[in-house]
């Protein structure tokens, strides 16, 4: 099933699209399969987390996710996301889609649909038209020779990032039971070296502008800690992690932590109805402030 008509919306799990009368809305892939997985289970509770096991897999279960997702898609479907009449909630139970006859998949769109879709197309192929009249001329010819692999182990590796003034990267091995560590490895020798000593998940990595910090967000017992660790490049070493600051009331959405040149780090987090902030911290006074909040994502 690619398509699904919840009230005046209808919904295009292959484009990640919600569609009214007024707009096409594109959606993350990831609440659209947490609307696909209620979907397969529709006029049925299902829990937190049987969604979250069900759409991230192994990952360790956060329920803010779950909730993160729920409220992005009432924002979308729902006429009162206050009295929701499509995903209903229930208290220590989970979630449910509830949907009438009436609710049909593979309708037939109508020119109301049809406009806001062939608007949106129109002013896509006219931007990259743009760019690419711009852009095409200016652009250096690279030729490619060689691929060759950053690191060399069989486990999965995430969250790599290159530091600015070095030829070392930072990123996160999931060796044997899923239990993750943070590596350094220099590129121009092959050398590589752990830095972290206590197995859990890890994320988010950033170096500082001149490459002698690494931040990190680290998961221990539910909770996420914003951490750095100071780097010696050529010895490929780290000082023992410096705690900046715990997370409990929202949750670190950013893809990785940004360093200014003054040694602040900024980041994006999330909180409930899907309200984003944006947040920087200081590291000499480990003092946070909210430099601006958005309602959405």
């Amino acid at each position: 099933m690619t398509k699904l008509k919840i009230g005046k919306s209808m919904v295009d799990f292959e484009r990640c699209q919600i569609i009214n009368a007024e707009n096409v809305t594109s959606v993350e892939p990831k609440v659209m399969d947490v609307l696909e997985c209620l979907q397969q289970h529709k006029n049925q509770v299902i829990s937190q987390q049987r969604i979250f096991e069900s759409v991230w897999g192994n990952a360790i279960f956060n329920p803010s996710s779950v909730q993160r997702s729920i409220a992005i898609l009432r924002k979308l479907l729902e006429q009162n996301t206050k009295s929701p009449q499509f995903i209903i909630t229930h208290p220590k139970r989970g979630y449910s889609l509830v949907l009438d006859d009436q609710e049909r998949t593979n309708f037939s769109f109508s020119k109301a649909y049809i406009l806001p879709i062939l608007s949106s197309a129109l002013i896509m192929i006219l931007s990259l038209g743009l760019w690419w009249a711009t852009s095409s001329e200016s652009l250096p010819k690279v030729d490619f020779s060689l691929l060759k692999p950053l690191t060399s182990s069989e486990a999965s590796e995430t969250n790599l990032v290159l530091s600015p003034v070095t030829d070392v990267v930072a990123f996160v091995r999931i060796g044997h039971n899923k239990q993750n560590q943070i590596w350094l490895k220099k590129l121009s020798t092959g050398e590589e070296r752990q830095i972290t000593q206590t197995a859990t998940k890890y994320s988010k990595l950033g170096w500082s502008k001149d490459g002698s910090a690494l931040a990190f967000l680290e998961l221990q017992q539910s909770q996420e800690h914003l951490r750095y660790s100071t780097i010696d490049s050529y010895q490929l070493s780290a000082s023992a992690a410096i705690t900046l600051a715990s997370f409990k009331e929202w949750q670190v959405n950013s893809s990785q932590f940004q360093w200014s040149a003054i040694g602040d780090i900024y980041f994006s987090t999330e909180g409930e109805e899907a309200v984003t902030q944006l947040k920087r911290i200081s590291v000499s006074t480990q003092q946070i402030q909210t430099l601006k909040t958005f309602n959405g994502n």
